[in-house]
């Protein structure tokens, strides 16, 4: 058995995912994969995805079912307005069921944490007007063998589809543009991972491309302070292309694929500390004048009036009336 699947397969995938976020935004970001998350400078998000995997239809008298749980912890951390940090740590479990030669079913197993990755994504381009924002970015980043790689049991070492780990130092890169407006946000990310040789086993490059298109129904007019939820309909697609394997420097014809993945998902986030951090900003924003224009989320070209497009900050229009302003003198700020 080949690093992966080698039967003709059909695929079936649960995805949950949840967030902490900073509690004065509603935003949305993709399901299916992380390297587009947003994250502000010193914001740290935590990320917790329950995925669960499972390939079954082999046409082999070994009627093998492979059955994958996956629980990926993303940190992210922005460590300048535009640097982001990523680490990745999955824990997961690992479920093989197959007919030996005798007729017997067997059951074989492994579970533990797997590979860590670790990337960094630099905003190379980032061009805002009003109520929206175009950004360009490049990532790289490294996957460390920290997943086990010899685990056995009564019927001997498991293969390399049942490893935790795969023992090898892949480095990987590529790109994401995102184009984010007051209601809907669209990123598109682009990868490719170059999977070095471990253990007389080299596992074919692996090639993706993610869409998501994030679209916001609740609440349906623009977010101000006090939001304590949110709901967003999401509609992605990946597409997944991996090289032929190498076992003892001996290609197998039987590895590869190319799958396409792609459908409807909702996003659901909740503000655990938005009547009290909210309440606290409304206060504080109260006896402020509004300072220069920021560069990022501006909503509106009125004189006076700077609105933040996630409900931030937000202030009435200046009166221009000479009438109405004659007499008053202008404090300092």
């Amino acid at each position: 058995m080949r690093g992966h699947e080698l039967w003709g397969q059909r695929i079936a995938s649960l995805v949950l995912a949840g967030a902490l976020l900073s509690a004065s935004r509603a935003e949305a970001g993709p399901i299916t994969f992380n390297t587009a998350l947003p994250v502000h400078a010193n914001e740290l998000i935590l990320r917790e995805q329950v995925i669960w995997l499972r390939a079954t239809d082999d046409p082999s008298p070994m009627n093998r079912n492979l059955n994958v749980i996956a629980v990926p912890t993303v940190l992210v951390y922005g460590a300048h307005p535009r640097v982001a940090v990523f680490g990745i740590l999955p824990f997961l479990y690992k479920r093989l069921d197959v007919t030996t030669p005798s007729g017997e079913r067997v059951r074989r197993s492994a579970s533990g944490f797997g590979d860590l990755s670790t990337f960094v994504r630099v905003t190379a381009l980032q061009i805002d007007r009003p109520r929206e924002t175009i950004r360009l970015a490049p990532f790289a980043g490294l996957k460390m063998p920290t997943g086990a790689t010899g685990i056995a049991d009564d019927l001997g070492q498991l293969p390399p589809a049942l490893q935790l780990g795969t023992g090898s130092w892949d480095p990987f890169g590529g790109l994401i543009f995102t184009w984010q407006k007051l209601r809907w946000e669209l990123d598109l990310s682009g990868s490719y991972l170059v999977r070095t040789k471990a253990n007389d086993f080299n596992a074919g490059d692996e090639a993706r491309g993610d869409a998501s298109f994030q679209y916001r129904v609740v609440p349906w007019g623009e977010v101000g302070p006090g939001v304590p939820s949110w709901l967003f309909v999401v509609l992605e697609s990946n597409v997944v292309w991996q090289g032929h394997d190498e076992i003892g420097g001996v290609e197998n014809p039987d590895s590869g694929k190319l799958e396409l993945v792609s459908g409807p998902r909702v996003a659901v986030g909740h503000l655990a500390h938005c009547a009290r951090s909210c309440r606290a900003d409304t206060r504080a924003h109260e006896n402020q004048r509004p300072g220069p224009r920021p560069r990022l989320h501006r909503t509106t070209e009125r004189p006076g009036e700077l609105l933040m497009a996630r409900g931030r900050r937000a202030f009435r229009p200046l009166n221009r009336d000479p009438k109405r302003n004659s007499g008053r003198r202008r404090s300092r700020p």
